[in-house]
Formats: structure tokens, C-alpha cells, sequence
């Protein structure tokens, strides 16, 4: 049997000196560990919140018809909407303007940050679930539109809710639906719309500008104000000015263009060429008033206008 000296076993002096140097490395780990493990038990707290909070919370109510809910109608009606036109029986106009106060309330839906930051986390959760979580409150939105779309200028009370909740938001997608939601009222929503385009972030005015189209002969009351938008300093408000201009009907555009052409401003004056370009013009008429600005003292003028004049010379593509 080995003989050991008195304190027992003792382990070589290399061995010894690795284990001292091991311990801090051992240290760091430990407390790397416990602090995932204290994240781990935030997010899995927040998740089990969220939970309760969705299975606790009682359905809203809603607008029926014929023992039926507004959503369950919508639910129902998926299969045919790609139509352009409406029924006549449809169980939303029978709703009616019962509807605005939920579909107002549907539309004006933005997901705060926290939400955004959980739903990065619980993307392996099960379909259904993260549906429930995430996405119903997004469907129900765009469901709100299409019920504006059915109602039309029946719906023409929300005018001034939809043109707030679109002033008061920085979500594109909220953005966006108020708009659309106001283009399906129709005519009487113009003026909101030309607000929109007016006093708002540039996003807002940007997708409210390239809206005015939808307005159809309607929207020629807006030309000047499109014209005006040719100068913004802000290059894509200017450029969905620009394309504005060049969806509305030719004759109500026209002559506002002839006379953008003599703009004191260099911007105006490029863009207004651009949009009889675009126009469809005939060569023989828009020449005589394009060939002055070949020798403007603006660069950007005369390039605008040459290629114009290049693209008025070759004729339009025979289709057979």
C-alpha cells in the first residue's frame, strides 16, 4: 500500500496550479448562466401575461345580423370578394352604419413595441396560438375596409374619425387602411384626403397623393394643388405629385401643365415636362411648347426636355 504524508493525498504541483487557473473561467460561466437563466424567466413571465391576458379577455361585442356577427359574415363572404361589385343582399349593408363604431375601432388597431418584441420571440409557437396572439387584431383591420369598401357613402360619418386616426399615427399600415377606407366613401371624402396631403408626415402625404386618382373626374379639383406639389422639398411627395398628375385625365391636366412650364421654379418646371411625357400628348402638340425649354438655364430642365422630345419622336407600338 502507498505511503502518503500526513494531511493525505496531495495532487502533483501542475495539477494543482491548472485548477487555480480554471476556477475564474469556472466563476464567469456560473454567472453567465444565471443571468440567461434570469432573462429566460422575464420573457417566460411576459409570455405567460400575454397568455392570460388573451384567454381572460372577453370577445367585444358586435353588430348581428340574422344571428350572425359582423365577422362572422366577413368570414363567410372571403370566397367572393375579389368581385367589384356589391350584392344587393349583402349582410354588411343590412348592418349598415351599426358597423362604424367596430370597424372604426378595428382600423385605428397599431401594435405597440412591446407586442412587436414578443412576437419576435414566440415565433415557434403554434400556429393557431400565434394567430390568436398576433395576427386576428391585423386581420380584423383589414376586414374594416373592406366593410367601408361595401358601405360606400353610407359610411360617410367616419370621415372625420378616419382622417384623425390617420393624422395622429406614425404606422404606415394604420396609415394606409384610413386612406383606402376613405377612397371607398368616395367623393365626399376628398377634402380629408387633399388634408391628409397637405398637413401630415411625408409618408402620410405621399400614399394620400397617389390616392387622389381613385377620386376619378372628381379629382381634376385637385390639379392645382398636384402642380404646387411639384416643388416640395421633399422628393417623394414631388414624385407622387408627379404621378398623380399623370393618371388623371388628360384634358383636366393639361393645360396646368403648359403653364407649370413657365414656373419661376427649375423643379416645377422638369416635372411638368416629365408628366406630358407621360401623358400620351401628341408629338405635334407638345413640341412647340417643349422646344423653348431646350435652352433653359437649368440643367436638369434641359435634360428632361430632350429626352422627352427624343421619346415624342419614335411613335407608339402598333398592337394587332
Amino acid at each position: 500500500m502507498p505511503w502518503f504524508p500526513r494531511g493525505g493525498r496531495t495532487a502533483p504541483a501542475s495539477t494543482a496550479k491548472s485548477t487555480c487557473l480554471g476556477m475564474p473561467n469556472l466563476h464567469h460561466i456560473r454567472a453567465m448562466s444565471m443571468r440567461w437563466k434570469r432573462i429566460l424567466f422575464l420573457a417566460c413571465a411576459i409570455l405567460a401575461v400575454v397568455l392570460i391576458w388573451t384567454v381572460l379577455t372577453p370577445p367585444e361585442r358586435e353588430p348581428s345580423y340574422q344571428g350572425h356577427t359582423l365577422s362572422q359574415w366577413l368570414g363567410q363572404q372571403k370566397g367572393y370578394w375579389g368581385a367589384n361589385r356589391v350584392l344587393d343582399d349583402d349582410p354588411i349593408l343590412a348592418i349598415g352604419t351599426n358597423a362604424l363604431p367596430t370597424i372604426l375601432k378595428w382600423v385605428s388597431y397599431e401594435p405597440s413595441p412591446l407586442r412587436n418584441k414578443i412576437a419576435s420571440l414566440v415565433e415557434r409557437l403554434p400556429p393557431g396560438l400565434k394567430r390568436r396572439l398576433f395576427y386576428v387584431r391585423v386581420g380584423r383591420a383589414n376586414d374594416a375596409v373592406r366593410v367601408f369598401r361595401t358601405l360606400g357613402p353610407r359610411a360617410r360619418a367616419a370621415i372625420p374619425e378616419l382622417t384623425r386616426l390617420a393624422q395622429t399615427s406614425a404606422d404606415r399600415h394604420r396609415v394606409c387602411r384610413c386612406i383606402d377606407s376613405l377612397k371607398h366613401v368616395g367623393p365626399e371624402a376628398l377634402p380629408a384626403v387633399l388634408t391628409l396631403a397637405t398637413n401630415s408626415p411625408p409618408k402620410t402625404r405621399f400614399y394620400s397623393l397617389v390616392t387622389l386618382p381613385s377620386f376619378g373626374a372628381n379629382a381634376a379639383a385637385a390639379v392645382p394643388f398636384l402642380i404646387q406639389c411639384l416643388d416640395d422639398n421633399d422628393r417623394t411627395v414631388a414624385g407622387a405629385a408627379e404621378e398623380a398628375l399623370t393618371r388623371l385625365d388628360r384634358l383636366a391636366v393639361f393645360p396646368s401643365l403648359t403653364n407649370a412650364l413657365r414656373s419661376p421654379s427649375a423643379r416645377v418646371r422638369a416635372r411638368a415636362v416629365s408628366c406630358i411625357q407621360w401623358l400620351g400628348i401628341p408629338a405635334g402638340e407638345a413640341r412647340p411648347l417643349l422646344n423653348p425649354l431646350l435652352t433653359d438655364p437649368e440643367y436638369e430642365v434641359r435634360r428632361t426636355t430632350t429626352n422627352a422630345l427624343q421619346r415624342l419622336s419614335f411613335p407608339p407600338p402598333v398592337h394587332y
